[in-house]
């Protein structure tokens, strides 16, 4: 069986607009050799790996040339498809751990709509994401497709 690997174009609504990532969702971790490869012939900015742990999911950023210790747009893409594929309900929250930080993210289905800031910007797709490192983000990613190496 092969991997799956999704491109999302973060922060538009478009297809072939925004910010390209790629995202694969393992089943089981993979080296980071092959990790490299994979991301390399992806040749996007940045390619997302994860897989399911017992209190979320394992999160590695790739460029085409290295491993990264942070990226924001593939991470608010990686939470998009897990919501999108239905690998977590929309209500759900989107835990991701890394090497620098825990990640933990809620969708616009999950939010209070009386927060302003989510109110006055949400629409179909729209997701915030609320970093335990007090970085916040927003990101429309209604664009996809997917690949099967």
């Amino acid at each position: 069986m092969g991997v799956k690997i999704y491109q999302v174009d973060a922060f538009t609504d478009q297809p072939f607009a925004g910010n390209p990532a790629a995202v694969c969702i393992l089943s089981v971790p993979r080296e980071a050799d092959w990790m490299q490869k994979v991301a390399r012939e992806m040749n996007l900015s940045e390619t997302a790996f994860l897989w399911r742990l017992e209190d979320g999911f394992s999160l590695r950023w790739f460029t085409p040339a290295v491993e990264v210790e942070l990226c924001g747009h593939v991470t608010l893409a990686s939470a998009h498809i897990l919501w999108e594929t239905g690998v977590l309900v929309p209500s759900a929250q989107a835990k991701f751990h890394t090497f620098t930080a825990s990640l933990n993210g809620v969708s616009a289905a999950q939010d209070d709509m009386h927060n302003p800031a989510v109110h006055n910007t949400a629409i179909i797709g729209f997701m915030v994401f609320f970093f335990i490192i007090s970085f916040l983000s927003s990101v429309s990613c209604l664009s996809w497709f997917k690949y099967r190496i």
